[in-house]
């Protein structure tokens, strides 16, 4: 058992999580990592996939989340994503459906922002489906 630390989840429309943890496994740019309460100060770049948390109760939650950041300073962690969800909030059609658009997308992209949009929305879309079919 670890010492807990204080964390909080945020995307642009809510606040996912906010409470203490005692570990927190993120997909970072160069691989996945974990992070416990006296890990050194860091700014970690995050790419679309499975977050997973130790929370207070000693239970193991999993969201998909998009690309992001997490700060890391002592005692605390703030995780800034796009969107992250929790498996019970996402429907397996309406994830496929959105990996069929951004497939669409990449083959017709317009331009370089586009294509780059729509990498990083199927990279989503397939940490979500991933998500979802562990439940």
């Amino acid at each position: 058992m670890y010492p807990k630390f204080y964390i909080e989840i945020i995307t642009p429309e809510r606040v996912f999580y906010r409470g203490m943890i005692e570990e927190l496994i993120v997909e970072s740019l160069d691989g996945q990592i974990g992070i416990l309460k006296n890990t050194m100060p860091m700014v970690v770049g995050l790419r679309a996939g499975i977050m997973k948390f130790l929370n207070d109760g000693g239970e193991w939650k999993e969201a998909a989340a998009s690309a992001g950041f997490a700060v890391v300073v002592p005692g605390e962690v703030t995780v800034l994503c796009d969107t992250v969800e929790m498996s019970e909030e996402l429907e397996l059609a309406n994830i496929k459906r959105e990996i069929e658009k951004e497939e669409e997308n990449i083959r017709t992209r317009k331009s370089y922002r586009d294509y780059m949009l729509s990498k990083a929305n199927l990279a989503k879309a397939f940490a979500q489906m991933k998500l979802k079919s562990k439940s």
